[in-house]
């Protein structure tokens, strides 16, 4: 159902050849009119309970949380983008700009690639850990700030967050967003084919505990189903959905000041990661033995040359993270 207005984009660019029909209304008629006229005499179900249909939005999440091959390698290629936005940004941006000229930038990146922007946040020197949803202001940069999009393109949703200082790494900073990388680690990895959201759940707490942090989850979202939605389902410590192969799940962790991000694909083996590091330093955290690549800080002197990060980098340039649970 759409307007004239709309109705050949739609058909040329939306869903060309895919054998719709198409139901036109002039765009000055309402909505409801054109409903009655179809439902008439017919019992119809739709995804918003509109006009007395039935609504079935619960059945359809089902449905679309599982993808199709041509959704998953949209998704890979959607994930690199995403992640070449942020870290662009993240590597460019310079001390004194303020939150929303970083956001400006990244969405300039994301629209550059077909890509619609459904959230960016830009926090400035740990404005993420008073507002947990912060989205981007007029705060200036000072010592370090967190860049995290959340983009959607063929209907498809992908988010990254990536993390840059000016300078040494404040301690705090540098503590809280190794902490917060290994409960980025240990969903990526328990994050697999027939698994109970609960039952991951559990590991993560485990780990927020272990680390001295035992509330710090109760402050913000931990991860996202994402797909054709950006949040097709939360998780949540009692919940029994399974992951299934193949779904992406939206990490999106955090500890203080420090926020990290990645999207993977769940297989029927282990994940793979679907925002990869492009040109950015890395941590290596081993969860049961298996190394997991994680985002470090990128480390920046206030002109903008780009420094080592810290701890000091192994032979393959990695930060390493040498803790095993």
């Amino acid at each position: 159902v759409t307007t004239n207005i709309e109705s050949g984009r739609i058909f040329d660019i939306e869903i060309p050849g895919l054998g719709f029909q198409l139901k036109e209304r002039p765009w000055h008629q309402s909505l409801e009119k054109l409903f009655r006229d179809l439902c008439h005499g017919r019992r119809v179900a739709s995804d918003t309970g509109f006009g007395n249909t039935d609504n079935i939005s619960s059945d359809l999440s089902l449905m679309r949380r599982s993808l199709s091959e041509l959704d998953v390698s949209r998704m890979r290629e959607l994930g690199k983008d995403i992640s070449h936005a942020v870290e662009a940004t993240a590597r460019q941006c310079l001390q004194g700009q303020s939150e929303s000229d970083l956001a400006g930038e990244v969405a300039h990146r994301l629209i550059k690639r077909q890509i619609t922007a459904l959230r960016i946040q830009v926090s400035a020197d740990g404005q993420n850990q008073r507002y947990r949803l912060w989205g981007h202001g007029n705060e200036t940069i000072g010592r370090y700030c967190t860049i995290s999009a959340v983009g959607s393109r063929h209907g498809l949703s992908v988010g990254a967050t990536r993390t840059v200082c000016f300078g040494e790494i404040p301690k705090e900073l540098l503590d809280s967003h190794q902490k917060a990388s290994l409960i980025l680690a240990t969903g990526r990895y328990f994050s697999q084919n027939e698994w109970e959201i609960s039952e991951i759940w559990k590991r993560i707490i485990r780990i927020y505990e272990k680390f001295g942090h035992p509330d710090e989850w109760q402050q913000a979202s931990q991860a996202d189903i994402i797909g054709y939605d950006q949040c097709e389902l939360t998780f949540t410590p009692d919940s029994k959905a399974d992951l299934t192969s193949p779904m992406a799940v939206h990490w999106h962790p955090s500890i203080g000041p420090a926020s990290v991000g990645d999207t993977i694909l769940i297989t029927e083996k282990f994940s793979e990661l679907l925002t990869p590091m492009e040109t950015w330093p890395k941590i290596t955290v081993k969860v049961k033995g298996r190394k997991m690549k994680c985002p470090a800080i990128l480390c920046r002197e206030p002109s903008g040359e780009i420094i080592a990060p810290v701890p000091e980098q192994d032979q393959n340039g990695d930060t390493r993270l040498d803790i095993q649970f």
